[in-house]
């Protein structure tokens, strides 16, 4: 049987693990819209390609965020917290091949960007909250923002400053998402 310290550890690690997941989660959603933004720059994409570029890539947020949410119902949260982080390793990798594909396949790659980000962010989120108790929610969620965006802040500069190639950004977000799975080191079921 579990007496209260230890379950304030097992807390303070499944924090610490929720944390890591969510820095690594928003961090990568900046990795993917600098190589949305580089790859729609390199094809010279028109307003109008542009407008459809972002609505598909919000509305794959949406909805497969609603698909997630509906599959963590029915999936153990870790399985499917590291598939996730495996799809979007995978998906990092794409801006490497649309460089000689047609633009229109700029389309496909917001398809996919948005429905990665969007499929695991509930699970995130949910395990965040539950390794947090209920009266510090708020203030270990500001330290979340705060980290994500000083790290963020600090990548997008060192990016802009080396005039980073699409391919650049591409295995950075590759390296960057795969990272994720660290948190799981150690972690079999839950």
């Amino acid at each position: 049987m579990m007496n209260l310290k230890d379950a304030r550890v097992t807390s303070m690690f499944d924090f610490h693990r929720a944390f890591g997941l969510l820095i690594n989660g928003f961090i990568w959603w900046y990795i993917t819209r600098t190589a949305m933004d580089k790859m729609l720059s390199d094809v010279g994409a028109r307003e109008n390609q542009l407008l459809i570029t972002w609505a598909v890539y919000y509305i794959a947020v949406v909805s497969f965020g609603v698909l997630g949410a509906l599959l963590a119902e029915k999936t153990a949260r870790i399985k499917l917290l590291k598939l996730w982080i495996i799809v979007g390793t995978v998906v990092s990798c794409l801006p490497i091949f649309v460089g000689s594909f047609p633009s229109e396949s700029i389309f496909f790659t917001a398809l996919l960007f948005g429905g990665s980000f969007g499929f695991g962010m509930p699970s995130c989120l949910a395990y965040f909250g539950d390794s947090v108790v209920i009266e510090k929610r708020g203030s270990k969620a500001g330290v979340v923002f705060l980290s994500t965006n000083l790290v963020a802040a600090c990548l997008m500069v060192t990016l802009q400053m080396f005039n980073s190639s699409l391919i650049a950004i591409a295995i950075i977000g590759t390296v960057w998402r795969s990272l994720g799975l660290t948190v799981f080191v150690g972690v079999t079921s839950e």
